[in-house]
């Protein structure tokens, strides 16, 4: 029996590859399409348009992740130079006037 299924299967194979691209029969192959290469398409296409909506999201927020950032250091920025600093440069204390450039004692 086994033999048999396989002869049969190899009877459509040979059928298949023997037969003329432009001849009536050729042609019609052409429009028929394989059920799995068809449903391996479909899985292909959708899996292509799903990872292109998984990139667009990842770029929103990416984009979104630097707008916060921004706005956090420019909230940090606002709070450090708020009205509670002082605007005058500090007086130099007895120490820092006698130091020299390397940072020693003269």
């Amino acid at each position: 029996m086994l033999i048999e299924t396989q002869m049969e299967r190899f009877k459509v194979v040979e059928r298949e590859t023997k037969t003329k691209a432009y001849s009536k029969e050729g042609l019609g192959l052409a429009q028929k399409v394989d059920p799995a290469q068809k449903e391996k398409e479909e899985v292909g296409q959708w899996l292509t348009n799903t990872i292109d909506t998984l990139n667009m999201q990842v770029d929103q927020f990416e984009s979104e992740v630097e707008s916060l950032s921004v706005q956090t250091r420019k909230k940090k920025g606002d709070k450090d130079e708020g009205p509670s600093r002082c605007s005058a440069a500090p007086e130099p204390g007895p120490g820092l006037a006698s130091r020299s450039r390397t940072g020693l004692r003269a």
